[in-house]
């Protein structure tokens, strides 16, 4: 690199680009920025909002029996969901034994990443 913008103005002097690095990065890492940026309440201000509240009550409603059995039955028959190894083949065909089961579980899994 042999020029920048060093508050509006080009230069190619070694030092002031040095300097303008230096305090650069000394201010974007120092422990105020970094604790500001990495406050969840700060981090979320951040983020434009793009939905409405009834959308996003919508995406972290839970989920309902018909759903997951909707979402199975979307699945290819041959494919593992987890690292149990049932395939979605025996999910489907044990439907009817396992689903107040397997809907209780992934209702406590949605609670659990609230």
């Amino acid at each position: 690199m042999t020029t920048i913008q060093v508050q509006g103005l080009s230069t190619s002097d070694f030092n002031k680009i040095k300097e303008d690095f230096i305090r650069y990065f000394s201010e974007i890492y120092s422990e105020e920025t970094l604790v500001t940026y990495l406050d969840p309440r700060g981090l979320l201000a951040r983020v434009p909002k793009k939905m409405g509240r009834t959308k996003n009550q919508q995406l972290i409603r839970l989920v309902t029996l018909e759903e997951v059995k909707s979402a199975l039955d979307e699945m290819e028959d041959d494919k593992s969901p987890g690292p149990n190894g049932f395939t979605t083949c025996f999910l489907k065909v044990c439907w009817d034994i396992i689903k107040r089961d397997l809907h209780r579980i992934i209702l406590k899994f949605n609670i659990v990443i609230r």
